[in-house]
């Protein structure tokens, strides 16, 4: 990124945007469905991570229960988002995505990564890296502070 002012507010700038524009066939999709952002990172989390707790969603979604329970009870609702009972304990239920949730989550998901793909391949192989590297970075100077609102993605989060 380049010094002084501008550069860093135009870097702020591309970033808040950038990110909607990669995100706008997605929120098309959810609106047609009658559903919000909140309920996509639900999806995607849930699909990554199949059997979390509602406790461990929220935390990784870095969303209060409060916060969670709407949407999620639309989610299962409506067949996307199956609960389970755990074996080991009783009280304990866990979530997981449907087929059909598995298929919107992925039509979701998909459609944001043919924004990178096309984005990428327009800027170039080093400049998609270097992207990732300064995203990487932005993560690991949030943790190394200890500030709130970084979640735990650990090894294969990404995958």
């Amino acid at each position: 990124m380049g010094r002084g002012p501008a550069a860093r507010e135009e870097a702020i700038e591309l970033l808040h945007f950038g990110y909607h524009a990669a995100i706008a066939e997605s929120r098309r999709l959810l609106a047609a469905e009658g559903l919000s952002r909140v309920h996509h990172r639900i999806l995607y989390v849930l699909r990554r991570r199949p059997g979390l707790t509602v406790g461990e969603l929220t935390e990784l979604n870095q969303v209060s229960r409060q916060a969670a329970h709407r949407p999620l009870q639309q989610l299962i609702g409506r067949g996307l988002v199956a609960v389970e009972v755990r074996e080991a304990d009783r009280r304990s239920r866990t979530l997981a995505l449907s087929d059909e949730g598995r298929r919107l989550e992925a039509a979701l998901t998909r459609s944001i990564l043919r924004a990178f793909e096309d984005a990428s391949a327009q800027a170039g192989s080093k400049a998609a890296e270097g992207w990732r590297a300064l995203m990487r970075a932005l993560v690991d100077c949030e943790r190394a502070r200890g500030l709130d609102g970084v979640p735990g993605m650990g090894a294969g989060w990404l995958d």
